[in-house]
């Protein structure tokens, strides 16, 4: 990108989506399975085990926090694309979910979005070595 705002405007999407991302899968991992369940808007999780909560909860921390520490630490910064792609990964799966349960997935379609704006606009960085 050669643009300094297009840059500015990239690296303040990919920390939210970061920041974002990291809330919801330390969420998914400390919050027990049948309070989870109970929460608002949590129905979906019924349909899964509680390991398999926590696994969706760790791979979305994992994600998130190897996507923020691309904007800090430059050894990590050439896999940004391919962490951003991750997160559009989950959200694929979770409009399926939603889809399927008949819940509204328009969160994850926001969400897809921002990782591909990030994952497409980062993917440059893939080449260089």
């Amino acid at each position: 990108m050669n643009s300094k705002i297009t840059n500015a405007l990239l690296i303040a999407v990919q920390a939210l989506l970061s920041l974002m991302f990291l809330m919801a899968g330390t969420m998914k991992i400390i919050t027990p399975y049948d309070e989870l369940k109970a929460g608002e808007g949590m129905g979906w999780t019924a349909d899964f085990s509680p390991t398999s909560i926590l696994g969706i909860g760790a791979v979305e921390f994992v994600l998130a926090a190897c996507l923020l520490s691309a904007l800090f630490v430059d050894l990590t910064k050439k896999y940004t694309s391919i962490w951003a792609g991750g997160i559009c990964a989950v959200m694929v799966g979770a409009a399926i979910t939603h889809i399927g349960r008949g819940e509204p997935f328009v969160p994850n379609l926001v969400f897809f979005t921002f990782a591909a704006v990030v994952a497409i606009a980062r993917r440059d960085q893939l080449k260089t070595s």
